[in-house]
């Protein structure tokens, strides 16, 4: 916008422009060397600019007002077929995301029911292979390349990492440093616990600002 230029004139004039001599308009950038003459009117529709139809000619003085007037009524049915198919595109991007949402939706929906059944006809006697139908079920409506499954001991304040995978690989939760029971900790998955709240960050950089927040800076 900071560049001469008889598009960028147009645009903000809403007003057509003809130039018989590029070369002694001080509008015109030398896109087409080759361009002699030029116009350019406005794409408008319903009083909103949405931007030019420009021509150019090897001939000076090329053009004409009757020119101008018929390049208009094309800008006229650009505009309006421009706007159609933006609104066409949004109605299939909102259809698009709809059907998605809904997939997510009838997945999820699934894999809970897959879980019920499965936890039942294991009996929910043994808390390793539930904890494991739990993480796989989830890795089929989102990603659990990286996740862990913690138990919260209250009469001892004390957490537990039963179930954890890093980059998809299932973490030896007895033998891997950091992964032992902890006592009054002060981790994200103590502060979920203890507030009983869901934690959702979409950046890094968010995830970094939880920790100087005032009541989770000594987190």
């Amino acid at each position: 916008s900071g560049q001469p230029s008889i598009n960028m004139a147009v645009f903000k004039s809403k007003e057509a422009k003809l130039i018989n001599d590029v070369r002694k308009s001080k509008d015109y950038n030398r896109i087409y060397r080759k361009a002699q003459s030029e116009i350019a009117v406005p794409l408008i529709y319903k009083g909103e600019a949405l931007g030019t139809l420009n021509t150019e000619s090897q001939r000076l003085g090329a053009y004409s007002e009757l020119d101008i007037r018929t390049l208009r009524v094309f800008a006229d049915i650009a505009a309006i077929a421009i706007k159609v198919a933006q609104s066409m595109e949004e109605k299939n991007r909102d259809l698009r995301r709809k059907n998605f949402l809904l997939e997510r939706k009838n997945t999820g929906l699934k894999a809970l029911t897959e879980i019920g059944q499965q936890l039942t006809e294991n009996n929910l006697s043994n808390k390793e292979q539930n904890l494991a139908i739990i993480q796989k079920q989830a890795s089929q409506i989102m990603d659990t390349n990286n996740m862990y499954i913690a138990l919260y001991e209250p009469e001892h304040d004390r957490v537990h990492f039963e179930l954890a995978y890093l980059d998809g690989k299932k973490v030896d939760i007895d033998s891997e440093p950091g992964w032992e029971p902890r006592s009054g900790g002060l981790g994200r998955t103590e502060w979920i616990i203890r507030n009983k709240k869901p934690i959702l960050t979409y950046t890094k950089a968010e995830a970094e600002e939880w920790y100087r927040e005032p009541d989770t800076k000594d987190y």
